[in-house]
């Protein structure tokens, strides 16, 4: 029986740290210089190394910054570089059934002290107000029949009703004391967060 390793199976704590240096103060990663062996020729393997080595790796999509690593013989592979980094600090990949959370919600802050591996309803109780938000505060909407603002909460991915009213404010409050009842909710969830042009919107390879 032939086993098949997952992307993250495949690619080890000492393949990474033989490819990649990172930095825990700044949360980046830069290409180390490849060996000949590595490449099919010479030009190759001179013209990766004058372009790349020593160069910050990865691209910003969609506020994140995705690296792509090839493995042995294998096609590139894209992985997300708060998962590298976890996996360069600690030496293992975030155990199974967790998440990494970015602490200040930039998910491009990769430093490792805004790292933290947590469970799927944790993170998504810091998240920052979503782009398709309309009323302005998390869990609070309009309905279109009854023209009332309506709070609801989300537990274990189900949504429920938790109350309305026709005060905009009413129904924040409502909403409000929920959160404070079932705790594990951060100070800056459901704000809308202001990216560090540091950290996002750059280009990387």
């Amino acid at each position: 029986m032939v086993t098949v390793l997952t992307r993250e199976e495949n690619l080890t704590h000492a393949y990474l740290v033989k490819r990649l240096n990172y930095d825990p103060d700044t949360g980046l990663f830069t290409w180390k210089s490849r060996p000949l062996s590595d490449f099919k020729g010479f030009g190759s393997w001179k013209s990766w190394n004058t372009k790349y080595a020593g160069t910050v790796a990865g691209t910003e999509t969609e506020g994140r910054i995705k690296i792509r690593i090839k493995v042995g013989d294998n096609s590139p592979v894209q992985y997300m570089a708060h998962r590298l980094a976890w996996l360069y600090v600690y030496g293992e990949w975030p155990p199974c059934g967790k998440v990494i959370d970015h602490i200040d919600g930039n998910a491009c802050n990769n430093k490792i002290s805004n790292l933290r591996a947590v469970d799927y309803v944790v993170n998504n109780r810091n998240k920052s107000l979503q782009r398709n938000n309309t009323s302005g505060r998390v869990g609070v909407y309009k309905d279109a029949v009854s023209g009332k603002w309506v709070a609801q909460g989300v537990k274990n991915r189900k949504t429920f009703f938790l109350g309305h009213s026709d005060d905009f404010n009413v129904a924040c409050k409502i909403r409000e004391e929920w959160e404070t009842s079932e705790g594990d909710y951060s100070n800056r969830n459901g704000k809308v967060l202001s990216l560090s042009t540091e950290m996002c919107g750059q280009r990387r390879f």
